[in-house]
């Protein structure tokens, strides 16, 4: 802008000059100047004025054009570096949640890993300390003792300890179980089988050849 009002000044000065040798040009060829030259001179020197006041508000115009370009500009260049900024942070975000994600996704598999591993490895664990704890019982197990056969007789002499649901033969008159349906005279055909605890209920006593 400063520029343009230098030019316009030096554009007036040079007109002013043109404008004052024109006259004195005038008056130098045709002497003193008559009325009507005079006037001639005048209205010459008015329209050359309004001629140069013309083109220096055109050149107003001009400059206003020009600063305001200028302006526009800046306001461009201002709008294209915060346009940069936004688009390098954005970059910038855009790589930091990229690589947050690839190292959560890392975490992961290296959590499902160890995971993976751990339930691997526990089977065996359990197999081997099953069988430890087996071999180590049976290491400390003793050997069981054979059981002795159940006396089936007490002391002094008494009669055998029958097993509860025992069955045993009886006749319809005898007074006596036996333990085979032909001991003795019974008659097999006659015979009827029924429990030892029956048997004793009903009054019967074991027979002494077969019992």
């Amino acid at each position: 802008m400063d520029k343009g009002k230098i030019i316009l000044r030096k554009f007036k000065t040079i007109g002013i000059s043109v404008l004052l040798f024109f006259v004195g040009a005038t008056v130098a060829v045709i002497g003193s100047p008559t009325p009507d030259g005079y006037t001639e001179l005048l209205n010459e020197k008015n329209a050359l004025t309004e001629s140069i006041e013309e083109q220096g508000s055109e050149l107003s115009n001009k400059e206003k054009e020009i600063a305001d370009l200028l302006v526009l500009k800046d306001d461009l260049k201002l709008k294209e570096k915060e346009a940069l900024a936004k688009k390098e942070e954005a970059l910038a975000k855009a790589e930091e949640e990229k690589k947050a994600q690839e190292a959560e996704e890392k975490r992961k598999q290296e959590e499902a890993q160890k995971l993976q591993a751990s339930q691997n490895k526990t089977p065996t664990n359990v197999t081997t300390n099953s069988g430890g704890n087996s071999n180590a019982g049976t290491s400390n197990k003793k050997p069981a003792a054979p059981s002795k056969p159940q006396d089936t007789t007490q002391s002094g002499g008494n009669t055998a300890v029958e097993p509860i649901g025992k069955m045993v033969w009886k006749t319809a008159t005898g007074k006596k179980y036996h333990s085979i349906n032909n001991c003795g005279k019974t008659n097999s055909s006659k015979a009827t089988q029924v429990t030892l605890d029956a048997a004793k209920s009903a009054g019967l006593t074991p027979c002494s050849k077969c019992f």
